[in-house]
């Protein structure tokens, strides 16, 4: 306890603050942070700015929702205390990767309706750097490479996912993934109203409970290797 006091009055020091306005104890010994002191915590703010642009109407394309979704990005500089395996730090760690995850599929569904693929495709990318399993993410990106004309990418994009789902779960992409892979490479300009593609508000039931599962699977994989790198320190 008095090492980890000591780092937080050393901290504290070095930002130029005093630690008698952030710091309190009780009378039993207790040391605690002061809730209502005067401070800026970048993960408090993300997670506000995210949550109310997220709560906003639904994807209408509009320049207000993209503007505070990028805003909420632009706080975010990776995974919360990153390093640190208490339980605490692993739930709410995971909890606002989470988070920062629905902030970037909103983004790319309000560019891609607004016409904006570049900047759909930019953050698509980027979701699946985080999360390579989104199979819903990897045909929207099909999708929209499609749209631009750009069959190559389209087509890698179909490998990257295979490759992905391979790697990770010893398996084959959803048959709904594979069949609009088919269905672009052939040549359609957008794919078919009858096509059950995994996205949220498209599938069937038992299509959003196989991806549920496949989503629960890679947060358990994300999960397992925090443990393992915990256990092996």
């Amino acid at each position: 306890m008095n090492t980890a006091v000591w780092r937080a009055r050393q901290a504290l020091s070095q930002c130029g603050k005093s630690q008698e306005g952030f710091l309190v104890t009780t009378a039993d010994g207790k040391v605690g942070f002061q809730a209502d002191a005067d401070y800026w915590c970048d993960a408090e703010e993300f997670e506000a700015l995210a949550t109310s642009a997220l709560s906003e109407s639904e994807p209408a394309a509009n320049g207000g929702s993209i503007a505070n979704l990028e805003a909420s990005l632009r706080i975010y500089r990776g995974e919360l205390l990153e390093g640190l395996y208490d339980d605490w730090a692993l739930c709410e760690r995971l909890r606002l990767s989470d988070l920062h995850e629905r902030v970037l599929h909103r983004l790319m569904i309000l560019l891609a309706d607004s016409g904006a693929l570049d900047r759909a495709i930019y953050y698509g990318n980027t979701l699946i750097s985080a999360d390579p399993l989104r199979e819903d993410i990897h045909c929207s990106l099909m999708e929209y490479y499609h749209r631009q004309g750009n069959y190559n990418h389209c087509r890698r994009q179909y490998e990257r996912c295979r490759e992905a789902v391979k790697r990770e779960l010893q398996c084959e992409p959803l048959e709904e993934t594979t069949r609009l892979h088919h269905q672009l490479l052939k040549g359609s300009h957008r794919a078919k109203s009858d096509t059950s593609l995994p996205t949220a508000g498209r599938g069937g039931h038992l299509d959003e409970i196989r991806h549920s599962l496949r989503d629960a699977q890679a947060q358990l994989d994300r999960a397992s290797k925090l443990f393992n790198q915990l256990i092996t320190r």
